[in-house]
């Protein structure tokens, strides 16, 4: 009897001769594209989220952060330097908006 060469439900091939293909098929650019669209939504999804939290608490630091964090991902490095500055002027003693403007922004 002939092992079934389709994928489980975890995606993990279960015939030798498919884990080739399968691994071809990871590496092609519709796949990257893909990836690249699915990172953009939950960088906007992100934002979205943060923008309500903003609406109500001007301040809250964590949210300026994420903020800064999905400008940088979303390619508006301006935008995301101008957000880690008002958050660092908040909370100036806080590590993350310094680690992160440090190491993405300049």
């Amino acid at each position: 009897m002939q092992k079934p060469t389709h994928l489980n439900p975890i995606q993990v091939p279960t015939d030798p001769s498919s884990a080739a293909s399968a691994k071809t098929a990871h590496m092609n650019m519709p796949l990257q594209q893909r990836t690249i669209k699915n990172l953009c939504f939950y960088l906007l999804d992100t934002l979205c989220i943060v923008q309500e939290i903003l609406e109500h608490d001007s301040c809250n630091y964590n949210a300026l952060v994420f903020e800064g964090f999905a400008r940088e991902g979303l390619q508006q490095p301006g935008l995301a330097l101008a957000v880690y500055r008002k958050a660092l002027s908040l909370e100036p003693n806080q590590p993350l908006a310094w680690q992160v403007c440090v190491m993405n922004c300049f």
